[in-house]
């Protein structure tokens, strides 16, 4: 067994908390992961507050971007129609396995669409494994 938690082997998690966006607000971008060594990124969840009602006109897309001089998306959701979020239930994105170096970022980013869509507070939790 390792001394250092990149030695430790499987899968580990950070959590970050994200401030509600509220509608009116332009789109933002939140760091949510500071890689404490090199890692691979496999997966990515947020757990709402409150209930969301995806729109198609006026809404607000989540994305998730891998911070770098041109940033990189690795997964988002759309609050469109039919895309709704429940409080207090975790969402998994679906994310595109990614490499990062020590002190790598990602950041969740509310893309507003339209007069947008309020998104309330929440939680978002960083799957990664060293690498």
């Amino acid at each position: 067994m390792g001394n250092t938690i990149q030695d430790t082997p499987g899968i580990h998690t950070k959590e970050a908390y994200v401030k509600a966006h509220a509608a009116a607000t332009t789109t933002e971008n939140n760091p949510i992961f500071v890689a404490p060594f090199a890692c691979t990124i496999i997966g990515v969840t947020i757990i709402p507050q409150d209930d969301v009602t995806g729109a198609d006109t006026d809404s607000t897309n989540l994305n998730i971007f891998k911070q770098a001089t041109t940033p990189v998306e690795i997964g988002n959701y759309d609050l469109e129609e039919g895309n709704d979020l429940e409080a207090m239930t975790p969402y998994d994105f679906d994310v595109t396995e990614t490499a990062l170096n020590e002190d790598g970022v990602l950041y969740l980013q509310h893309e507003k669409v339209g007069d947008g869509l309020l998104v309330p507070e929440l939680k978002a939790q960083v799957h990664f494994k060293a690498r």
